[in-house]
């Protein structure tokens, strides 16, 4: 635990930083490299097969001037992503072979927001891909192979195959089954059917369909059990028992828990071979320690902590906790990880868990069996009577896994349905955590504990648990007042919270982009989840462009689905029925039919809550322009004694009419954010002879085509005398305030 410590502080102190520069970004480069494996994956958009290829050992064959950097080092690897002629390609792309290939060079970005998934984190850090190939192609190749991987590559192909032979002609059932099986028999977890990933995700029970310690220990214990039973001697068997699970997980592809279950698992057998007593957290810590030495970026991989978090909660609270109790040791141990990851949840999981657990073997068992009947069936010539035989026993067998998951969606559907079905506590600070902990620590330590009778040390282990997870799940500072301007690319989304004894306001104010795709699932709705945010008081939309309200469509689409964000209240500029485009009135129905509440915001109204003003100073109502930024909704935030003023897109004529309306009033706020992403048409002269802020805030995306912000824009804002706060170079940006002392930015990039 201490090297895990150790490795965790050398993480975070000296973070891994990328060798190849932007510049390189969109080439058509050729690789030559070595195949280091091969995998079918199923396309989340649009639910077409692509190959993911590895490359490893590689070097830039061509495509990449002198001036652009790309610094290959020794473990590196490219994640080719291949989309057409798949048979074809991965025909010449044998495990081990020697191949050229092309394709467009993509870096792995970093996430730039709160509870935003970090594909650099995931793909370069842990993975070790150093940047992607997307549209590629192998264009040469040798015949040299990997005899084992290619072999074992081989042979999963071929189960896979069988596996859909027996579901074949049952239907979207079984063709749900059979992707399911594959994940569960042969780790082809990027296969699994999207709908029912996210089902059972959403559930807590998304770790039946990979390989899991459960399932090496079934395999492993079924192949030792069966060459004792044949007369093996002890040492032997123990031995290519290990050799067999080993190939079985090269097979699989060697994920994180598959890969510590193996470790443990021989360390098992080992200890069996030689006479030792095994010892299943030694065991484990060996298997951390070996792992962390290959990548120190584990600890950061939410695989890796569930895998350890689950055998360190049967190796050390299932011993010492009440019987009753014993269901709760692994949820208590992994709740940590499940917030720092996911941010919420599923209160019902407890119990699911339960119940998956009991069958997971029914599935493994009966899955495996009707697997090796299709096996026989391929084997031999059709037309043969026990090739018929052994398919029709495929089939018959085949059928418990399809009612063991058809009852576990049913249990999903139950338990979405149920009130509480999913809690939003948000992502815990690590001092939480610490204290987590170590409350759970004094059950597993203190010994003194066993000395008392058993129903007082039942009521004191059940008191350590209670605080312990009310802690964890309830515990968050919050500042009274903040307001984040999201990082949506080329877009506006901006979220105020504000906190007092009443409780608290949640208020988004647009949400969309036109160079993000998905803005509301894959940046808003986790930004949300993190902040422990599971509904929304007031949505605002100050115009009906794309990129302001993209992400606020997906928000209203989801806001009545179980687990989906709560939208309340939606407020909308006033306009003429005329003036109103095509997203405007598909929010307007989407509303309707989802019973949400619509107010039409013109100048002068006003909305109030605890110290939180919020005024309407733009537009008329009723208002008529020709372009949809003009009538975008202006906004003065007022906070006890900090301000600010939202803009929207507002440029124009727009601008011109609110001007006319303030007269010769002045305005003077803390925060301006500027007008249409910082345009040479908004934030003009004018407007700042007006209104005076101390910084500004510019939402635009990198290289847009638009060529936001306008260096006359910035131009200005700096001769206001304004520090500008750009989401290109800052990424996500937050002011907090108590609205007496003062504010603070901070920026996601800090």
């Amino acid at each position: 635990m201490l090297f895990a410590v150790f490795t965790a502080i050398s993480i975070y102190l000296v973070p891994p930083s990328p060798t190849v520069t932007e510049k390189a970004e969109g080439r058509y480069v050729t690789l030559l490299g070595t195949v280091g494996w091969i995998e079918r994956a199923v396309s989340s958009s649009d639910g077409e097969l692509y190959l993911n290829l590895t490359l490893e050992d590689f070097t830039v064959d061509s495509g990449i001037p002198e001036g652009i950097r790309i610094e290959v080092r020794r473990g590196d690897k490219a994640l080719c992503r291949i989309r057409d002629n798949l048979d074809r390609q991965e025909d010449m792309a044998r495990i081990g072979s020697l191949i050229r290939i092309r394709g467009k060079l993509k870096l792995f970005r970093r996430a730039s927001n709160d509870g935003e998934y970090d594909p650099f984190l995931y793909n370069s850090c842990i993975q070790g891909y150093l940047f992607s190939l997307d549209e590629a192609s192998v264009t040469a190749y040798t015949a040299e192979k990997n005899p084992v991987k290619s072999t074992m590559y081989g042979i999963r192909s071929f189960l896979s195959e069988r596996i859909d032979a027996i579901y074949e002609g049952k239907g979207e059932r079984g063709m749900t089954a059979a992707s399911a099986l594959k994940a569960i028999l042969l780790g082809q977890t990027s296969l699994v059917d999207p709908a029912l990933k996210e089902r059972f995700q959403m559930s807590g029970i998304v770790h039946v369909l990979c390989i899991s310690g459960l399932h090496i220990s079934l395999i492993g214990s079924g192949i030792y059990m069966s060459l004792r039973k044949g007369r093996v001697p002890a040492p032997a068997a123990c031995w290519i028992s290990v050799a067999l699970l080993y190939l079985y997980g090269v097979m699989t592809g060697m994920h994180t828990s598959c890969v510590r279950a193996l470790v443990m698992f021989g360390l098992r057998m080992c200890a069996r071979a030689v006479g030792r007593t095994y010892d299943m957290l030694t065991a484990m810590s060996i298997a951390m320690a070996l792992m962390l030495i290959e990548q120190p970026c584990y600890l950061l991989h939410s695989g890796f902590l569930f895998s350890f978090a689950a055998v360190a909660a049967a190796a050390l609270l299932i011993p010492v906790i009440p019987k009753a109790a014993k269901p709760l040791a692994i949820p208590l141990f992994t709740l940590p990880v499940q917030l720092l990851f996911f941010y919420t949840f599923p209160l019902y999981s407890v119990l699911l868990n339960v119940i998956v657990i009991f069958l997971a073997p029914g599935i493994i068992v009966s899955g495996g069996l009707s697997l090796l009947l299709g096996v026989i069936a391929g084997m031999l010539p059709t037309g043969l009577w026990l090739s018929a035989v052994s398919q029709t026993g495929a089939g018959i067998v085949g059928e418990l896994p399809v009612l063991i998951l058809l009852f576990y969606e049913k249990l999903c559907t139950l338990t979405e349905k149920l009130p509480l079905s999913t809690l939003t506590p948000g992502r815990p600070p690590a001092l939480v955590i610490a204290v987590y902990f170590a409350l759970i620590g004094t059950v597993v330590l203190d010994r003194n504990l066993r000395e008392i009778p058993n129903k007082k040390r039942s009521a004191v282990h059940f008191a350590c648990m209670a605080v312990a997870v009310t802690l964890l799940l309830g515990l968050r500072y919050e500042p009274p007042f903040a307001l984040y301007m999201l990082d949506v690319g080329q877009g506006d989304g901006i979220c105020v919270r504000t906190r007092d004894e009443k409780g608290k306001c949640t208020i988004l104010i647009d949400g969309g982009s036109s160079s993000k795709n998905s803005v509301g699932e894959n940046i808003e709705i986790p930004f949300l989840r993190c902040h422990g945010i599971s509904g929304i008081d007031y949505c605002i939309l100050t115009h009906d462009d794309l990129d302001h309200c993209s992400g606020l469509l997906e928000l209203l689409e989801q806001s009545d689905e179980p687990g989906g964000i709560r939208i309340q209240n939606i407020a909308l500029p006033s306009v003429l029925q005329e003036r109103k485009g095509e997203t405007y009135l598909k929010i307007e129905e989407i509303c309707d039919r989802k019973g949400i509440p619509i107010s039409y915001l013109y100048r002068g109204m006003t909305f109030t809550d605890g110290e939180l003003i919020l005024q309407c100073i733009h537009p008329a109502k009723n208002a008529s322009y020709e372009d949809a930024n003009e009538y975008s909704v202006v906004l003065q935030l007022t906070y006890g004694n900090f301000g600010a003023i939202l803009t929207g897109d507002l440029e124009n004529r727009g601008e011109a009419d609110l001007l006319a309306y303030l007269g010769d009033r002045e305005i003077h706020v803390d925060i301006l954010k500027a007008a249409h992403h910082g345009s040479a048409g908004g934030t003009t002269q004018a407007f700042l002879d007006r209104i005076f802020a101390d910084a500004a805030l510019i939402s635009c995306g990198k290289g847009n085509r638009y060529g936001h912000p306008a260096a006359e824009t910035v131009e200005r804002l700096e001769e206001a005398g304004m520090r500008i706060y750009d989401t290109r170079k800052e990424g996500q940006i937050c002011v907090t305030t108590d609205g007496r002392r003062g504010y603070s930015v901070q920026t996601f990039y800090e």
